[in-house]
Formats: C-alpha cells, sequence, structure tokens
C-alpha cells in the first residue's frame, strides 16, 4: 500500500510538472491525547490524524486529485500504536461542459478513479461536529458525475461498477445520489441517498445550516433503512464580541428497542476571548434525558493560538466531545494540537 501511495504521489507531481503547474497542498492535521488519572496506565487514548489534498491541473477543464489519510492510536492497554496510512482518493476531474464550449443553465463535470462517496455535511456550521450524521462508503473504482443548475442546485450521482459482483446482485452494488440547495445566501441544504451493503449501511438522509456574522444554525437527520435508525441533532450558535453561546440538541441510534430518552441529550456551551487571537475559554455542559446524575457531562478550558495552530488543554467528565477528543474515552485531562492548510 505504501508502494502504491508513493507510486499515486510521483504520478501525480509529474503529471502536473508537465502541465507547468504548481501542484497545490490542503488539508489538517489533529494530535490528541487524554489522560485519565484514576486509571494505572492514565493514557486513555491518544491518536496523531492527518489528511492532505494534492492536486494537480491537468488543463483549463482536468484536474487530478489525491486524498492521503494517516490514522494512529495508542491506547492504555498495551501502548502499542496501530497504524494506518492509505488513500482514500485517487481521481480526475473535467468539466465537460467548459471543455466543450457549452455556456448554459446546466454545467456538467464527470470525475473517474478510486474515489469515495459522502454527503456534504452542514450540521457543524454551529460548532457541534458531533451531531453530524452523514455515512461514507468505502473506496471504490467509480465514477461520479456533477449537475449544477443555475448556480443553484448541484445533483450528483456516484456509482461504483466494481462493486457488482454479478448483475443479479444489484443489492452488492454501491450507489449514491446527492441534491444540494443554495437556498439564500448563507443557507444550504442537502438531501441524500446512500447505500453501500459492503459497508453496512443503507442510508437517506438532510442536512441544512445557516451562516452569518452573528447566527450559526446547523441540522441533520438521517435515517439507516439497513439497520432501522434514527438519528438527528439541531445547534444554534450566537456569536457576539468577545463571547460565543451555543446551543445543541441531539439524539442517535433511535429504534423500535431503544428508548428516545436513552439517546437524547441538550448541550450548552460558551467560548469566551480573553486575549484576541491569542487565547480562548470554554466550557460545555452535556445534558441526558436519561440517569442525569451518572450521566451528566462537562468539559472546561482554553484555546491558545499560535499563528495558524491551536493548542488545546481541558477536562472532561463523561462524554461532551465540544472541544474534547471524540475518542471513546469517559473522562481525564486532554490536549490537542490542531492544524488547518
Amino acid at each position: 500500500m505504501k508502494k502504491l501511495i508513493l507510486l499515486a504521489l510521483v504520478a501525480l507531481v509529474a503529471g502536473a510538472a508537465f502541465a507547468e503547474t504548481a501542484p497545490a497542498f490542503s488539508g489538517d492535521f489533529e494530535y490528541t491525547t487524554q489522560f485519565d488519572f484514576d486509571d494505572e496506565a492514565y493514557i486513555a487514548a491518544a491518536s496523531p490524524d492527518a489528511s492532505i489534498n494534492l492536486n494537480g491541473v491537468v488543463d483549463e477543464w482536468s484536474t487530478v486529485n489525491a486524498e492521503i489519510e494517516s490514522t494512529s492510536v495508542t491506547t492504555a492497554a498495551d501502548g502499542d500504536v496501530a497504524g494506518l496510512l492509505q488513500v482514500n482518493q485517487f481521481t480526475l476531474t473535467t468539466d465537460v461542459t467548459g471543455a466543450l464550449g457549452v455556456d448554459g443553465p446546466v454545467g456538467v463535470s464527470i470525475t473517474w478513479g478510486a474515489l469515495t462517496f459522502q454527503a456534504d455535511d452542514y450540521s457543524g456550521k454551529a460548532g457541534y461536529g458531533d451531531i453530524e450524521v452523514p455515512s461514507e462508503t468505502n473506496t471504490y473504482i467509480g465514477t461520479e458525475l456533477t449537475f449544477a443548475i443555475v448556480e443553484k442546485v448541484n445533483l450528483i450521482v456516484s456509482i461504483a461498477p466494481s462493486t457488482y459482483t454479478d448483475w443479479d446482485g444489484a443489492d452488492d452494488a454501491v450507489f449514491g445520489i446527492e441534491a444540494q440547495f443554495m437556498v439564500v445566501d448563507g443557507l444550504d441544504l442537502n438531501a441524500w441517498y446512500i447505500t453501500d451493503t459492503n459497508a453496512g449501511f443503507n442510508q437517506i438522509g438532510l442536512t441544512a445550516g445557516y451562516g452569518s456574522d452573528m447566527i450559526n444554525v446547523g441540522a441533520a437527520f438521517a435515517m439507516d433503512l439497513e439497520a432501522d435508525t434514527t438519528g438527528f441533532g439541531v445547534s444554534v450558535q450566537y456569536v457576539m464580541d468577545v463571547l460565543t453561546a451555543g446551543v445543541a440538541f441531539k439524539a442517535g441510534g433511535l429504534s423500535d428497542t431503544v428508548d428516545f430518552a436513552d439517546v437524547a441529550s441538550f448541550d450548552v456551551n460558551l467560548t469566551f476571548v480573553a486575549v484576541p487571537d491569542v487565547l480562548d475559554l470554554f466550557a460545555a455542559v452535556a445534558v441526558p434525558f436519561a440517569d442525569i446524575s451518572d450521566n451528566l457531562g462537562f468539559e472546561a478550558g482554553l484555546d491558545f493560538f499560535l499563528g495558524a495552530t491551536t493548542y488545546t488543554l481541558g477536562y472532561e467528565y463523561n462524554t461532551v466531545d465540544f472541544n474534547s477528543p471524540d475518542n471513546g474515552a469517559i473522562d481525564g485531562m486532554f490536549f490537542k494540537v490542531f492544524a488547518e492548510f
């Protein structure tokens, strides 16, 4: 796999060089560690994660893209590091209508290669990424068609022919369709259907997001038709000069055998700008609908900014996952480094 990654990167860089363009890099890096001082091993979880997108321009109408992701996790069980380095996508995308010189209300582009289909998620606009519900397929050899309609609607269709093991087994196919609506400035809606029996889901869903200088709203809903479960969440964020306040209401994994109160919670968070562009203070409370005395969660800490890199230090009791790592650790001190480029 590592040889494949290196060959893919060499091919991409070489292709960009022959096209007399420099490849463009983007991505993010996150390192998290959480300590549980009640445990003799005390390291509850540690994980450095990174993803890199490398883009090369073939010509005015076509680009190639490689998305590489590295994930490794250390647990208190044995201290070993389990590493994973993989190419999530390696694709060629062409603006079909642009290359043909067609100027009309509908633009068409097509993507070929090893790709992963995931619906866009707008629910994180209000700062609560953990209410997100869209699932993503595994990576397959396939194609994706995008229709841009009057700059207000995107219709995306993805299919992976390599998943058709036989033509009578259509249930084995990986398929996705997504409609994105840019309703007004700042308001986005998205509806999708994705099926991937290899990954174990068959899902329909809807996300919505609205963003402005003062108010941000995110909402998500999904139903897994394979597992017969439902999840949803909504969050609202109010931004003032030095204080940002947020609330969220969410429930996941609802089914005929799971009570609403067992999976629902109401969350509140505050972020205070102590020193602009240098230091933020934050606190969050997660109030469950059931067993509040046992499951009430809270976290508090600070964000310290060094240029574009954020250093976070805090404490989490029970699972909150506001600024604390989403790593399954129940409580303890946590430390996080994050950079996006």
